[in-house]
């Protein structure tokens, strides 16, 4: 069905897609039994390295690349929209919040979306370079963002709409990818589990200020 890497992969009832290398995207409709490539709505050729895919609480899902590609489809993957960037940036990390929507990437790139990835905004700037990944608590209009760093390998906190915090925590060796796993809002605390080189690393209780 393909040739080339697959970066990343997520689903939504029956429907799942991944995406990958050479503009690579892969969907199935039957839990995976099957997979089709995808080409329809896309640009002939088209060999962007596709880095990310979220799928929103609708179904709609998004998908970032190099060269501030952002992809959206309304059909569950089966075809695609070239979505307006507001960036030239390679896009690493896509994440949504209900109808919100977050994307990370090189030089300090910060998207956001509020009509289910449609359009984009640039929010702010971070301090450090190369936004590897992202996740996201909370609840949507008060969401707390957190950003891995590909330089100096650093997670910060990010109050919605605000400059990062931190770093909450510093690695000496390559950070691949994190997520939120647990949120406690009563005692502020976070619980994050990262993936450090070829080990799993997990920080729990970093306190964070709601302010």
């Amino acid at each position: 069905v393909h040739s080339g890497g697959l970066n990343d992969i997520d689903a939504f009832s029956t429907a799942a897609i991944a995406v990958g290398e050479n503009g690579m995207i892969l969907q199935s409709g039957n839990y995976g039994s099957s997979w089709s490539r995808i080409t329809s709505g896309l640009p002939s050729p088209f060999t962007t390295r596709l880095n990310a895919i979220d799928i929103s609480p609708s179904g709609i899902p998004i998908v970032v690349g190099d060269g501030g590609t952002i992809l959206r489809s309304a059909t569950v993957g089966i075809s695609w929209s070239v979505i307006s960037s507001p960036t030239f940036q390679n896009l690493h990390d896509i994440k949504f919040s209900g109808t919100n929507a977050f994307i990370v990437g090189e030089s300090g790139t910060f998207l956001k979306s509020s009509d289910n990835g449609l359009n984009w905004v640039q929010i702010g700037e971070d301090t450090f370079n190369r936004l590897i990944a992202l996740d996201v608590a909370g609840n949507p209009g008060d969401e707390d963002l957190w950003t891995g760093s590909g330089t100096g390998y650093e997670i910060r906190h990010r109050p919605s709409g605000a400059l990062p915090q931190g770093p909450m925590a510093v690695f000496s060796d390559g950070l691949i990818d994190f997520g939120v796993l647990a949120v406690n809002e009563s005692s502020a605390k976070q619980l994050l589990v990262s993936n450090v080189g070829n080990n799993d690393l997990v920080i729990s209780n970093l306190v964070v200020s709601h302010g």
